[in-house]
């Protein structure tokens, strides 16, 4: 019988939330839709006692990891002017720098302590990280993903897993771009 996992993609503050006119943060209105269907997904999986690891970014603060090619993306970790409210949560960290506002898990959705986390410096969760080694040492062979930046972090993701030989299911109503 195949093993599997939920694997919860980039689901982060940076990319899930925005600032009301009344300077609260809250959910983008697809990101609450994700959430919603993402929290329905991760009570089943710890129904069946499936492993539920978050793939996130999580940039250390001296680049380390970043290729050449992303370099270029994460060298000038200054806000833009239209997100500069951004900068008050983040304070002194750079843009999803480990630790940092930006790279936490929107609070909304249902992290726990036994779930696995996997820090990434590119678009994909495979290279630099250890998350094929956690997938062998789990005994993985199917993986359902999910989570935002689907033209580009999930898809980067399925792409190297199935290079790797993994079944991959895309969780369609659980996935999106924001």
């Amino acid at each position: 019988m195949k093993k599997r996992a939920l694997l919860i993609i980039d689901m982060q503050n940076e990319f899930c939330l925005i600032e009301n006119n009344q300077e609260e943060l809250c959910l983008k209105p697809k990101a609450k839709a994700l959430v919603k269907t993402i929290n329905q997904q991760i009570e089943l999986a710890r129904g069946s006692k499936t492993p539920i690891i978050w793939i996130n970014w999580g940039i250390e603060s001296n680049l380390l990891g970043i290729s050449q090619n992303d370099l270029s993306h994460f060298n000038n970790f200054n806000y833009p002017e239209t997100m500069s409210w951004k900068r008050k949560y983040n304070g002194e960290k750079k843009v999803l720098e480990r630790g940092s506002w930006s790279a936490q898990v929107v609070k909304e959705l249902k992290m726990s302590p036994v779930d696995y986390i996997v820090h990434k410096t590119s678009m994909s969760g495979i290279p630099r990280t250890n998350l094929h080694a956690l997938l062998q040492s789990l005994e993985v062979s199917e993986l359902e993903v999910m989570g935002i930046n689907k033209d580009q972090c999930v898809q980067a993701t399925i792409d190297d897993l199935r290079a790797l030989n993994y079944s991959v299911n895309l969780v369609l109503d659980a996935t999106d771009n924001l």
